[in-house]
């Protein structure tokens, strides 16, 4: 039968994959926010096919307009990931009791941590890689920029080298892709910031029943270095310390590790403190019942481990036959870019 710190695993990197796919689903409506702006840019352009000329003064005429169309799409792209970061906050704190609750062999009363500090911390705790750490509205404001820049910089080109029309068009069309694929990329790590920093505050709030938290990767061909370095990892809550042996995060860091980290934080019961309260072999029962932190396990070995239905929902059916028919390993599902393959790629590979 599977210890407490097991379950525990379990449902946090399951938790986690279905995270995942909702972020996939909140991109794909921040992209449809900047859909209606993205088409009247391009009508923009396609009418100016129309008039004779791109001289100065219609250019600068058509950069105006251009801005005005894009202003509307980029605030209600900051509302939606607001909304989007403290509503994932605020269930993820809900689900979080839920699985202690779940998984603690006896009754214990939980730390409570209140939503609106954890809301705050979503919206003011900065996220990102070595090179750059920004909170959320700054990463939402520094998309608006760039969107701004590569957009004016079409137009500008266009006055400076002389492009026809059709050669604005595609070069507008390039420039608005960029901030789609940034677009889809933020909705997926704020999802993954906020979710990760509500449930390791109510982890710290239970500081007496869990002793650490490990960093869990999504072990894949698409895993970026540092999660793959970090990955079993640990670092102690408040007032604890780490076993002899395990390994110690390197300061105190926290997913996401970069744009786009599927990481996650998995809190690590403590044994001795919950099993504290009783005597004897009830004690040891219940230290039992607790176990040890999960041994190393790759992602891969823990998705095989899944019911079928499980890993077809992650992966759709026919990749799911290959994976678990053991045609293909998890690393092979991806080319060297970290980019998914296509079934008939993956065929003539299995």
């Amino acid at each position: 039968m599977a210890t407490s710190n097991e379950k525990l695993f379990d449902l946090i990197v399951r938790r986690q994959i279905n995270l995942q796919r909702m972020s996939k689903t909140e991109g794909e409506a921040l992209l449809r926010l900047l859909n209606q702006s993205d088409e009247e840019i391009q009508t923009l352009l396609t009418e100016a096919a129309n008039k004779r000329g791109w001289g100065m003064g219609r250019l600068k005429a058509i950069r105006k307009e251009i801005t005005k169309i894009r202003e509307p799409a980029m605030q209600s792209l900051r509302s939606r990931l607001k909304d989007l970061s403290t509503g994932t906050s605020s269930q993820e704190m809900a689900f979080t009791d839920t699985i202690l609750e779940r998984t603690v062999p006896v009754e214990v009363s939980l730390g409570k941590v209140p939503a609106a500090d954890v809301r705050r911390a979503v919206l003011t705790t900065p996220f990102g890689d070595d090179q750059k750490m920004q909170t959320l509205g700054k990463w939402v404001t520094d998309l608006k920029a760039a969107d701004q820049s590569r957009i004016l910089g079409v137009v500008q080109a266009a006055m400076v080298q002389g492009h026809t029309v059709p050669e604005m068009t595609r070069n507008m069309a390039a420039a608005l892709n960029v901030t789609r694929n940034q677009a889809e990329a933020l909705a997926r790590t704020a999802v993954n910031h906020a979710s990760n920093t509500a449930r390791n505050a109510v982890f710290e709030a239970n500081n007496d029943i869990i002793r650490a938290l490990r960093w869990t990767a999504t072990l894949d061909g698409r895993t970026s270095p540092v999660c793959r370095a970090r990955d079993g990892q640990m670092k102690p809550t408040e007032g604890n310390k780490l076993l002899p042996g395990e390994d110690e995060l390197p300061g105190d860091v926290s997913p996401p590790a970069h744009i786009r980290c599927r990481s996650v934080l998995v809190a690590v019961l403590n044994d001795e403190t919950i099993a504290s309260q009783f005597e004897g072999q009830q004690r040891a029962a219940v230290a039992k019942e607790i176990g040890q932190v999960p041994g190393e396990t790759t992602y891969g070995q823990w998705l095989r481990s899944q019911d079928r239905g499980f890993v077809e929902q992650v992966m759709g059916p026919a990749r799911a036959k290959m994976f678990l028919d053991g045609s293909l390993r998890m690393d092979q599902f991806v080319d060297r870019f970290g980019q998914p393959l296509t079934l008939e790629e993956l065929a003539r590979l299995s």
